[in-house]
């Protein structure tokens, strides 16, 4: 009888050393899948997006390997950024263009034009509204976003010959008015 009682007791300390060591196992594992959410690919190369920035008080995160231009239209003002490596075309552009007291329809058709095929689609991202042009193409993006906040119109555009959808997607989601 003893021997059956030290046997259950082996078999006890057994099984919860046994279940002991696969939960460490599946700890060990979790941290090991930690991905980096800044990280993104566009044409192969790598950027993050690690770069706090403020353009007429709508914020948002870029890639500190941008090129950054600012500039001043009749209408509007914008920034820019771009890359583009040693002998090679523009892998994308993203501008933002800010109109002070102006509405979405005079930014649309100073920016893309009246066509009848320039119209709106609604989006929500983060709890703000944007209208939303898609160009569509098969051989990569333009998308134009506009947001109005105060009487303002900001229109946020990528546009490449390339997917830049998870550059796009992360820039979107970093927006802050």
């Amino acid at each position: 009888m003893n021997k059956k009682i030290i046997i259950s007791l082996l078999v006890i300390v057994a099984l919860f050393t046994i279940t002991g060591c696969g939960s460490t196992k599946k700890e060990e594992n979790k941290e090991e899948e930690i991905v980096d959410k800044s990280l993104f690919t566009i044409k192969d190369k790598e950027f993050h997006l690690d770069t706090d920035k403020e353009y007429e008080g709508l914020k948002y995160k870029v890639s500190s390997g941008f090129r950054e231009i600012n500039n001043l239209t009749p209408s509007s003002t914008y920034v820019q950024y771009n890359y583009q490596p040693e002998n090679s075309s523009n892998y994308f552009y993203f501008r933002i263009l800010f109109y002070r007291g102006k509405d979405i329809e005079f930014a649309k058709n100073d920016y893309v034009g009246n066509e009848k095929q320039f119209e709106f689609k609604d989006e929500t991202i983060n709890n703000i509204s944007f209208k939303l042009i898609d160009e569509e193409r098969t051989d990569g993006t333009i998308h134009h976003y506009f947001i109005t906040k105060d009487g303002n119109t900001y229109i946020l555009s990528f546009i490449s010959q390339n997917d830049i959808s998870d550059f796009e997607k992360k820039v979107l989601d970093s927006i802050e008015l």
